[in-house]
């Protein structure tokens, strides 16, 4: 919803603006995978130690996760400051566009801190299973937003007018705001133990530890990200409306997804915590719940989102080309929303018992290497039009969630 209230107002300015978003989300996505990706590293380790009664270790190693953080995000800013206007050109940002885009996506990565404790306080928290204070702060968040954006887009209050870009300050300002409160939390409520700054200096044992773990899960977001730098150079060939139509599409994707995500994240910290204490049937028992919540929870969504895909595209734009092409999109994906989420629950649980192998390896080969021989094909070999990449996704989707399911269920027979 936050990213949705976003790009409602880009959408009034105009649809370069709303295309300009669209451009820098697989930019911008980095970010967010970054953050879960090496976030689920810290869950893992903090879960695992706390499931084996190991306490000091789980305070150690979440101490440790900030200054893991810090570096992260230090590189992340020098990241998107020099590589951002070689990016969204590649990816077809040109004229206004680009200039748009740039100054969104910059503000933006100079948050990177913020995003980053922002993820590890709350994988810290979810480990202990403690996920209320982050509900509340992204409800706090969106509504913050909905003040924030209009008062730093138009001025007001003595706030100077900021355009585009104030979309982008407003939610930096919010995730650090986020960031603080988490923080303040994790070490009221004493997950960090004894807080000292010489104890968040990251030691070379976690380093490796996070990298092993962290790395497969934030190239899986990664992969994602590319994904769409993919996605959007096969789309920029029709157009700036068909660019506007899959940055909109997305959102409104995040919107149906957003609650089965959740189950995921819930799967991976029972997993975590039962992996650490050696209970296997607890750990096929959460698999199977969590699939059938999550698979209650996405087929009526999807259902949903194809029915009133023309109500949720006149929320976006205006624009009836681009509304046109947005409904055929969400038809399209309605029959693979699914693969999303049972995809997601088995490879969370993977990375859970430290096996986060298929969590690089799956979306390297459905994002990456799919996308780009499905879509060459269909484009440049048998010229089919836009939809043909859509179909593509559906198949690619289904052929690697099958797949994740069959290998994850093997590990765990393997561990027993």
């Amino acid at each position: 919803m936050y990213n949705v209230v976003d790009s409602i107002f880009a959408g009034q300015i105009s649809t370069e603006a709303l295309a300009a978003m669209g451009l820098c989300f697989p930019i911008f996505f980095i970010i967010i995978a970054l953050s879960p990706g090496f976030g689920t590293a810290v869950s893992v380790l903090v879960g695992n130690a706390l499931g084996a009664k190991e306490i000091r270790k789980s305070e150690c190693n979440a101490q440790q996760a900030l200054g893991f953080g810090f570096c992260i995000s230090i590189i992340l800013m020098l990241v998107g400051v020099f590589a951002s206007k070689p990016l969204l050109q590649f990816i077809g940002g040109e004229g206004e566009v680009l200039r748009l885009a740039l100054e969104y996506i910059q503000i933006i990565y100079w948050g990177a801190l913020a995003f980053i404790i922002f993820s590890f306080c709350n994988n810290i928290l979810t480990a202990h299973g403690d996920s209320k204070p982050f509900r509340n702060m992204l409800v706090l968040g969106f509504f913050l937003n909905l003040i924030l954006d209009p008062l730093f887009l138009y001025g007001g209050f003595g706030i100077p007018a900021m355009g585009f870009k104030g979309i982008a300050l407003a939610t930096v300002v919010i995730e650090s705001i986020t960031a603080l409160f988490l923080f303040g939390l994790c070490l009221h409520r004493g997950y960090f133990g004894i807080f000292r700054l010489k104890h968040v200096i990251p030691k070379p044992k976690f380093i490796q530890e996070m990298l092993i773990q962290g790395i497969p899960a934030s190239l899986n977001m990664l992969m994602v990200a590319f994904g769409f730098f993919v996605t959007n150079y096969f789309v920029k060939d029709f157009g700036n409306e068909a660019i506007a139509m899959f940055g909109v599409t997305t959102r409104i994707e995040q919107i149906i997804l957003l609650p089965t995500i959740g189950i995921s994240v819930a799967v991976s910290a029972i997993v975590a915590q039962n992996n650490g204490a050696g209970n296997i049937e607890r750990i096929k028992e959460t698999l199977r719940i969590g699939s059938l919540w999550g698979l209650y929870l996405i087929i009526p969504a999807s259902i949903i989102m194809a029915l009133g895909g023309k109500w949720w595209m006149g929320i976006f734009s205006d624009d009836s080309a681009v509304i046109a092409l947005g409904i055929t999109y969400l038809w399209i994906m309605l029959t693979t929303e699914w693969s999303y989420v049972i995809g997601g629950i088995y490879i969370g649980a993977l990375q859970a018992m430290k096996k986060p192998f298929l969590g690089f390896i799956a979306p390297l080969l459905r994002i990456v290497l799919g996308r780009l021989v499905f879509f060459s094909v269909c484009i440049y070999v048998l010229h089919l039009g836009l939809n043909s990449l859509w179909w593509s996704i559906v198949i690619l989707n289904t052929i690697v969630t099958v797949f994740a399911i069959w290998y994850t269920r093997r590990a765990i027979s393997r561990m027993g």
